[in-house]
């Protein structure tokens, strides 16, 4: 029987013979070097571990992993139950203040309401107390009139020494009859004001007749002069506060030679008119 050799069966005989030799070699050297055995053993050790270390870091981070999944989960959790509450309290607390907000509203709405209804109570109080005061002004100009109508004919004798027991009537008649009127006819004269220590209170007469009173007043002054005591008119309350108003400037203007008399409540010129001041 003849065999054929190819190029092939050459290539795998000499494959075989190689690694026949390759092994034969690596058992003399193993045999030969006890340490070299041991590095080779170890090595080999080495690489079959590697792939089950590999697998326990995988798992050990698969494990962390799910861990922090679980973690952040339940913290989101925590978290979104956190914010319901609070948005809840928020919400509550919103409504809250809107119905306050509410109320504060219809309360105020109701007191400006209120607060209109006084103003024009107090736009129609204040009208009425205008025309109250123009009225007690009417009247008590028509009273002050009436007042010194009574008043027409009496005089005021002032600064004249009270005396124990002394006769009124008696002294006023003496004092005019210096002024230059006889025998006046008077139908009273009295002390009349307060006790004041130090100051005599007046005697008011009153006469008859208004022209012997006209007479006395626009004498008095000049047939008295150095004695004691003066003759005045017997003014209201109203006219003698507006008197007094203006005695300075009324001084002031007799030193520069205007001359003004009180009368009829007003102070006048010669020309018996109101003296208007400035």
């Amino acid at each position: 029987m003849v065999t054929y050799i190819t190029a092939v069966n050459i290539h795998d005989i000499l494959s075989n013979m190689a690694t026949r030799s390759s092994k034969k070699k690596a058992a003399k050297a193993a045999a030969d070097s006890p340490q070299l055995t041991q590095t080779l053993l170890t090595s080999a050790s080495t690489r079959s571990s590697q792939p089950r270390l590999s697998r326990n870091i995988l798992r050990d981070e698969c494990e962390d992993t799910d861990i922090e999944e679980q973690v952040g989960k339940r913290m989101d959790g925590a978290i979104d139950k956190v914010i319901r509450r609070m948005t809840d309290e928020l919400r509550e607390l919103e409504n809250g203040i809107r119905e306050e907000l509410h109320v504060q509203a219809r309360e105020i709405a109701k007191l400006k309401s209120e607060n209109k209804e006084l103003k024009k109570q107090c736009l129609d109080l204040d009208e009425r107390i205008d025309e109250l005061e123009v009225q007690n002004k009417n009247h008590a100009t028509l009273l002050n009139k009436q007042e010194r109508q009574s008043r027409r004919n009496n005089l005021r004798l002032v600064g004249y020494a009270s005396e124990e027991h002394e006769d009124c009537l008696q002294i006023a008649s003496t004092v005019f009859s210096k002024i230059g009127l006889e025998n006046c006819k008077l139908e009273r004269a009295h002390r009349d004001g307060k006790v004041v220590h130090g100051r005599e209170r007046h005697i008011l007469v009153e006469v008859s007749f208004f022209q012997d009173k006209l007479f006395l007043v626009r004498n008095a002054r000049e047939k008295l002069a150095g004695e004691p005591y003066f003759i005045v008119d017997d003014l209201t309350p109203m006219d003698l506060q507006e008197k007094k108003k203006w005695t300075a400037k009324v001084t002031e203007l007799y030193r520069g030679g205007t001359r003004l008399r009180f009368r009829g409540g007003l102070w006048r010129g010669s020309d018996g008119r109101p003296y208007k001041f400035e």
